[in-house]
């Protein structure tokens, strides 16, 4: 089971963080009256899956993901139980999309050190997958590379890392042990 996301999406930070909750719902009603394919909502603690749901619950179609989720400030066994909740309710219409976030916003909120981002990722994806039920890599997106030619810039990288003394760059990140572990899709943008 997949998520289509369609070809037009958008991503909105006013769906999540705008304190009416009716505007947030007649929005995301609107945007999929207008023909929009997909809809994304950033994360930055809170409740981001709730607010998932609330606006599945306010249209009929349309998919929604993460753009996405802060993987710092989330527990991955919560965010599993929550996926699950939203896919006995709404169907496959939710794409879950993670992130790494940024050390100024982790270390300032959370007050922990934000280190090894790559590890980080590959053992919130192992929790992901070990935990029950499971997220299937079909419904996550953790930022892989959109076509061949940026697999091939991964391999690039894997092969440059070991001389910088780093985990990737910010162009072309070392994802290709997690490549496989996620769906395919949203790059680090999260907009299609």
């Amino acid at each position: 089971m997949t998520v289509d996301l369609g070809r037009i999406g958008i991503w909105s930070r006013e769906l999540r963080y705008n304190p009416d909750p009716g505007a947030r719902a007649a929005a995301a009603a609107e945007l999929e009256d207008l023909g929009y394919q997909a809809i994304f909502i950033p994360d930055a603690g809170g409740d981001v899956l709730g607010a998932v749901g609330h606006l599945l619950a306010a249209t009929r179609r349309v998919p929604f993901a993460t753009g996405v989720l802060n993987i710092w400030m989330h527990d991955p066994a919560e965010v599993a139980r929550w996926r699950a909740s939203l896919l006995a309710r709404f169907g496959p219409r939710f794409l879950l999309g993670l992130g790494n976030s940024h050390a100024p916003l982790v270390e300032s909120a959370l007050g922990v050190p934000y280190a090894r981002p790559y590890a980080k990722m590959t053992a919130y994806l192992d929790a992901l997958d070990e935990a029950e039920p499971p997220v299937p890599a079909p419904m996550r997106d953790a930022g892989c590379p959109r076509s061949a030619d940026a697999v091939a810039g991964v391999d690039e990288v894997r092969r440059a890392a070991p001389v910088a003394g780093a985990e990737g760059t910010r162009r072309g990140q070392r994802r290709d042990p997690v490549r496989q572990r996620h769906a395919p899709g949203l790059g680090h943008s999260g907009i299609v």
